[in-house]
């Protein structure tokens, strides 16, 4: 046998050593290929946990803040309807249409403690404040302009969607109603309102109204520029978008909900879902007193692209194929070293 390969030809025995250089390089290739595709999916999957969690702390923080803004509105008007600024100034003396009509130091407390209400919200954030009479008569408004002339003021309250709930409610209740457009700023609201007691038997509702696009507004500066949607669950309505600023009287938008829905339908308060080419995430708005309201906050983002390994899996990368490379160079100093001394065997 000895002899045999001894008698192999020099042009021979290069091919078989270039045959097992070859085999050599494809056995580093495939763990190298295998190697690159587990980093990458990897790469993936931990880009995708990112961005979930991501989606997830903005929604929590936009629903946090959303209901703080309720909130403050809330817990503003019970703190106004325990004032004896109703129960003393403006029951006494006489009824209260002969305070109103008086003018006077009652009614100048009443105008402050209605430009007090807005100022507490925000005096920037809130719209009309107001205080109506139990058939529906606005005596009592303070606008972002000041307070309202009586003149100026509008009766027939009765058919306003805040005036009947707020009067069924006990005292110290605060009613929120669904959004609508507002008569006085032709802009969408959300009324909130409560009764204080007059004199021994009569109320009066407080109401304080705050536009959808204060709300809009402080969802963006929470958000640090991550667009966010409050979303009717039962409507399909956007109630706002933080990135979509609408002009007065401009309609809300319907939203598909079909991937949203099949969430919210199981009465999941919170988590995370694909919508068409989107993720988002979602947490459902806590309900708090009478709320007229059923509301999803909503944050979503384009899917991350796919194949895009992160640093540290590119380092990986790197090092790998610049393994594979040296092992292909010295194989091919090796083959060449092989050849010449083939070569000088020959001659």
């Amino acid at each position: 046998m000895a002899a045999s390969l001894d008698r192999q030809s020099p042009g021979t025995r290069v091919r078989d050593h270039a045959r097992w250089i070859g085999l050599v390089m494809l056995a580093g290739l495939v763990p190298l290929g295998l190697g690159a595709a587990v980093l990458i999916r990897e790469s993936d999957r931990a880009a995708r946990t990112q961005q979930d969690a991501r989606l997830s702390t903005t929604a929590s923080s936009e629903a946090a803040a959303l209901a703080q803004s309720l909130g403050r509105a809330r817990a503003l008007l019970r703190l106004s309807a325990a004032s004896p600024v109703w129960r003393d100034a403006v029951a006494a003396p006489g009824p209260l249409r002969a305070t109103v009509a008086a003018g006077g130091r009652p009614m100048r407390r009443v105008h402050t403690a209605l430009a007090e209400l807005r100022a507490g919200y925000g005096g920037r954030l809130a719209g009309v404040a107001d205080a109506i009479d139990s058939s529906g008569r606005e005596f009592a408004a303070d606008r972002p302009g000041g307070a309202v002339p009586i003149t100026l003021l509008a009766g027939g309250k009765t058919r306003a969607p805040f005036f009947g709930p707020s009067l069924s409610l006990p005292p110290g209740a605060v009613y929120q109603t669904e959004p609508y457009i507002s008569p006085d700023s032709l802009q969408w609201v959300v009324s909130n309102s409560t009764t204080a007691t007059v004199g021994e038997h009569d109320r009066v509702v407080i109401q304080l109204e705050v536009p959808v696009e204060s709300l809009r507004r402080e969802a963006l500066q929470q958000g640090r520029g991550s667009d966010a949607s409050v979303i009717d669950a039962r409507t399909g309505l956007v109630v706002f978008d933080s990135s979509d600023r609408r002009g007065i009287g401009a309609m809300l938008a319907p939203r598909d909900l079909r991937g949203l829905q099949r969430v919210t339908r199981a009465g999941l308060k919170s988590g995370l879902a694909n919508l068409g080419a989107r993720r988002i995430a979602f947490r459902h708005l806590p309900q708090a007193g009478a709320n007229a309201n059923d509301w999803y906050v909503v944050v979503d983002a384009p899917h991350p692209p796919g194949f895009r390994p992160t640093g540290s899996a590119q380092f990986v990368l790197a090092l790998m194929v610049l393994a594979l490379g040296g092992l292909g160079l010295g194989l091919g100093r090796q083959s060449a070293a092989v050849r010449r001394e083939a070569e000088r065997t020959a001659h």
